[in-house]
């Protein structure tokens, strides 16, 4: 009897390593066709590619990163924001303040062609990174020390590392956030949607650089706005080309089975909005399958996903966005009322069958939530 249970849970363990596995390599397809698109468009060269594929087919069981580092990497590079070396990616490797400061000045607008800029205090700074420093130094993203130098060589802490991106998008060490409290300080991260992973060790790795860098160019400044991709695009760092190309990217990464209108409006106001979160069921069963009667149709829906509008933010009218999400969904005007006015009452819409495309919405202390049915124009 042991034996049997014992050989059903391995045969369980395995099933579930399978369909990991099958997920992560229908996720790697896809970037894989978005590379090989880059590449046609001039984006990317076939070297590229093939050190992204390479770099992919390494053992993730023996080395200390996940496959998103290897993306995040290539689409830093597909937006010319990294260089890789002639060891490819490397990964995992110590990285050096040396290398943060390369990383942060790139992502945050220096080119060799940046005006000049007030001289920088540090005496030990090579004629090779004098530029960068400089450009650090006046957004005030690296500081003076008191003997005026800088530990070049010295093994950087994803912990200072963050520190740098966060001083980047304008956040004041001091007033806007601390590091004397570590959970404080995480929590801080973690909210502005900034990679926090590895921000507890003492040495980071390439990989924790790469995807810090790559949650950074999506998160937007303390000023609020625009992204800091879209202002690479407008300060001419990035080209237009490359970013709408990753936008799209991301777009189709997120629905790769039901990239329909549904799918569009779950994007566009997830991406107006930072207390917009979405979620997809593309690898399984929705929650609820029900024959859905609308005009004409009568069909079996059964993929799913959610939008959850947060209501703690002031200047986010929670209920506006909603309503304007079911338009968009193109829920008629009538059928709006009837569930605003429910909502309104009872804090959920028990309008819902008749809205097209939602399974039901209702409320909690912290969001609006709405569920979505995928593969309604099927």
């Amino acid at each position: 009897m042991k034996l049997r249970l014992k050989a059903l849970t391995l045969f369980a363990v395995f099933i579930g390593c399978l369909g990991i596995f099958q997920v992560g390599f229908a996720a790697a397809s896809t970037q894989f066709e978005q590379g090989h698109e880059a590449v046609i468009k001039g984006y990317l060269s076939q070297k590229d590619l093939d050190v992204y594929k390479e770099e992919y087919d390494r053992d993730f069981l023996e080395v200390p990163y996940g496959d998103y580092a290897v993306h995040n990497a290539n689409d830093l590079v597909m937006l010319d924001l990294w260089d890789y070396g002639p060891q490819g990616y490397d990964l995992s490797r110590p990285v050096t303040l040396r290398d943060g400061i390369l990383m942060t000045s790139k992502i945050f607008g220096y080119t060799p062609n940046s005006p000049t800029v007030t001289p920088h205090p540090f005496i030990n700074v090579p004629g090779d990174l004098d530029g960068q420093v400089g450009y650090l130094y006046e957004k005030g993203i690296l500081s003076a020390t008191p003997d005026n130098t800088l530990p070049l060589d010295k093994t950087l802490s994803l912990k200072t590392y963050i520190v740098m991106v966060l001083k980047g998008l304008g956040y004041m060490e001091g007033t806007d956030f601390s590091t004397a409290d570590m959970m404080e300080f995480e929590h801080f991260v973690i909210s502005h949607n900034i990679n926090t992973y590895g921000i507890r060790n003492d040495t980071a790795i390439l990989a924790e650089l790469i995807k810090t860098s790559w949650s950074a160019i999506e998160s937007r400044p303390k000023e609020g706005g625009k992204r800091l991709i879209e202002r690479l695009v407008e300060l001419g760092i990035v080209e237009k080309e490359r970013a709408d190309l990753f936008e799209t990217f991301l777009f189709h990464r997120m629905f790769p089975n039901h990239p329909d209108q549904t799918a569009q409006v779950m994007w566009k106001y997830s991406r107006q909005y930072d207390n917009v979160y979405i979620s997809n069921y593309r690898s399984g069963p929705a929650p609820i399958s029900k024959s859905y009667a609308w005009p004409g149709q009568d069909v079996e829906l059964d993929n799913a996903g959610f939008i959850r509008i947060g209501t703690q933010d002031p200047s986010l009218n929670a209920q506006e966005v909603l309503k304007n999400i079911l338009k968009d969904l193109e829920v008629p005007d009538y059928h709006i009322d009837k569930c605003m006015a429910s909502y309104a009452e009872d804090g959920k819409c028990e309008y819902f069958e008749y809205l097209k495309r939602v399974y039901n919405i209702y409320t909690t202390s912290t969001y609006i939530h709405m569920g979505i049915y995928l593969d309604f124009e099927k």
